[in-house]
């Protein structure tokens, strides 16, 4: 968790894969990222 300035609290989601060399991270304003109209996210 960490702040900016205008948008307040932010977390962070991270996820990688050591043998595909392959990482993604996403910043979100609450404690649950919003779903993204990929069928993903929380209900």
């Amino acid at each position: 968790m960490g702040r900016l300035k205008g948008a307040g609290k932010v977390y962070l989601q991270a996820a990688a894969d050591a043998y595909g060399s392959y990482a993604f991270a996403c910043l979100h304003t609450g404690k649950l990222p919003e779903p993204r109209g990929r069928g993903g996210g929380a209900p």
